[in-house]
Formats: C-alpha cells, sequence, structure tokens
C-alpha cells in the first residue's frame, strides 16, 4: 500500500508542474472514439486478417482465432490505454507548445496522439499473438502488425472527421 502511495506522490509531483489549461482538447478522446467505432474494428479486423494470412502462411480458421482475440484485447485494453495514455502525450508536447505558442488544437497533437494509438494497439495485439502463435519472432509479429493498426486507425481518423464526432 505504501509503495503505491510513493508512487502516486512521485507522479503528482511530475505532473504538476504543467500548468492547468482549460483549453486542452486532448486528442486522444477524438482517437479512442475512431478506434471503438465499427468501421474501424471491421476495418482493423480485415487488415489484420489479410496480413496475417499472408505474412504468417497459416489457415483460414486458425487467421480468425488469432486476429479475434487480439482485435477484442485491442480495443477493450488499448482504448483504456489510448484515452489516459493520450494526457502523458499531451504534457510531454506542452514544452513545445509554449516554445512555439501553439495550443492542443494544433495538428501535430492528434497526429502524436494516431502514432501513440497505433503503438498501443500494435503492442497488445503482438503480444497476444505471439502466445498463440509461440513459433514465430516477435519482430516480424510487431511490424506486420504495425502495418495493420496503422490502417485501422487512419480508418478510424477518416471516421472522426466525416462523423463529425464530439466528445467531452
Amino acid at each position: 500500500m505504501l509503495r503505491h502511495l510513493k508512487s502516486l506522490i512521485v507522479f503528482l509531483c511530475i505532473f504538476s508542474v504543467f500548468p492547468a489549461n482549460a483549453d486542452v482538447i486532448w486528442p486522444s478522446m477524438y482517437v479512442t472514439a475512431g478506434v471503438r467505432s465499427l468501421w474501424s474494428i471491421i476495418g482493423g479486423l480485415i487488415a489484420e486478417i489479410l496480413i496475417v494470412k499472408y505474412f504468417f502462411k497459416v489457415s483460414w480458421i486458425k487467421t480468425i482465432v488469432i486476429c479475434i482475440p487480439m482485435n477484442l484485447a485491442s480495443v477493450v485494453v488499448g482504448s483504456a490505454i489510448i484515452f489516459i495514455g493520450g494526457l502523458g502525450v499531451e504534457m510531454l508536447l506542452y514544452p513545445i507548445d509554449a516554445i512555439f505558442g501553439i495550443g492542443s488544437f494544433h495538428w501535430s497533437h492528434a497526429l502524436a496522439a494516431y502514432i501513440f494509438a497505433i503503438f498501443v494497439n500494435t503492442l497488445i495485439e503482438s503480444i497476444i499473438m505471439r502466445l498463440l502463435m509461440k513459433n514465430i519472432k516477435y519482430k516480424r509479429i510487431f511490424w506486420c502488425l504495425f502495418g495493420a493498426n496503422a490502417i485501422s486507425i487512419m480508418i478510424a481518423a477518416v471516421y472522426v472527421r466525416v462523423a463529425n464526432v464530439h466528445v467531452g
């Protein structure tokens, strides 16, 4: 219990140095909305099924058995990590904002949030795939899924823009 309290105090001390900004839009909220959309899930699932089938030469049944848990984990766990971790991305970008006089409305914040989402989903899915396919090298899994997740996140970005998603 004491160890967790120390970690919380350190966390609060680190992030309390950043001034409060009432206008922070937190682009990861939009990313999370896009990632959890039906279009993004279906598009990502199709991309990953094709990539797993083509690059790893497994049967269609095994491909589906691998891809469903990967996507379920990345939607459920990944959405929470992207949402909360996106605040950390904002905090990392704050010094750059202060130097150049830009805010969270700048396109660079959205780009950073989408790149963060690609890495989070890829990490989660590659761990699941590595557990399901033990004879495949992790590095190969990671970069193949990175490409599939980039497609999925692009679909999420288009969905957020076209559907005019509002958060908050």
